[in-house]
């Protein structure tokens, strides 16, 4: 009996370092969504020149690129975030994934996305957001920025309480669940920002970029600080043992190569 239950206790002990590696996965996954996937794609659809992709921007020359045109591009990394961030986490849902490590990843990795992308439009006012690119010098310009603010406010508390329900098989019934749900979203939040931002540092320097990068990854995904506070009393339906990351070495070297990828290379920029 006292082996059984200590391998139940193990069984819901998260492995930190492997929800360091998922953590630093997906985020590297949403920038290269945003800036590479979502910018640079429409960007060469639209026969732009691309000057360089960093975690943080992407540059390209404007000639000969007409102002629909690049309002287009400035929406694509948000509409890239949305759709990932959708799809993972229909993946998650409609899929039978037994394992917990691409379980916790899917999650992660949707509501990053769609944190990012909403993020975005919430700022439409900020001179320095995407969609205030997308709506500056549009007929009824306020009016635009005003709406785009709203569906942003909508859509990333519409994300916040999806989040706070399909949480639940991660943390369990018989654990101290705002503490695991704290360990689960505060975590990665605090992790993948600063990784984000050290990236930038080390690329590029202290810039500009810099204090983007840092809204972009600390403020786009803020709600993800209050998840841990939303977690209530569990539910009939909550599963008795949570969905607990494991130790994983294939986690682990996937990680490792990520975040080398992410401070040395990424944050200076794919192409020059």
């Amino acid at each position: 009996m006292a082996t059984m239950q200590s391998e139940i206790k193990a069984n819901k002990k998260i492995s930190v370092i492997i929800l360091t590696s998922i953590t630093i996965i997906a985020y590297l996954l949403a920038q290269i969504i945003h800036e590479g996937v979502g910018h640079g794609g429409l960007a060469l659809l639209l026969g732009a020149k691309i000057n360089q992709v960093t975690n943080t921007n992407l540059q390209y020359d404007p000639i000969g690129v007409s102002i629909l045109a690049s309002r287009v591009i400035a929406s694509g990394g948000t509409l890239a975030n949305v759709i990932v961030g959708v799809l993972a986490l229909w993946y998650l849902r409609s899929m039978s994934i037994k394992s917990a490590n691409p379980r916790f990843f899917l999650w992660l990795l949707g509501h990053i996305n769609l944190f990012k992308g909403f993020g975005y439009l919430l700022i439409t006012f900020a001179p320095i957001g995407d969609w205030h690119d997308v709506a500056d010098g549009l007929p009824s310009q306020t009016i635009w920025m005003a709406g785009l603010t709203l569906l942003g406010a909508v859509t990333s508390l519409g994300t916040f309480f999806y989040a706070t329900q399909t949480l639940d098989e991660f943390i369990g019934k018989d654990t101290d669940r705002r503490k695991r749900a704290f360990t689960l979203t505060l975590f990665p939040y605090l992790l993948g920002g600063t990784v984000n931002v050290l990236a930038t540092v080390i690329g590029l320097g202290v810039t500009v970029y810099t204090f983007t990068g840092a809204l972009a990854t600390f403020g786009g995904t803020f709600l993800m600080v209050w998840l841990g506070f939303a977690v209530g009393r569990s539910k009939p339906n909550t599963p008795l043992e949570p969905v607990t990351p494991f130790y994983d070495t294939g986690w682990l070297i996937t990680g490792v190569i990520a975040v080398i990828f992410y401070l040395f290379w990424f944050g200076s920029g794919l192409l020059q």
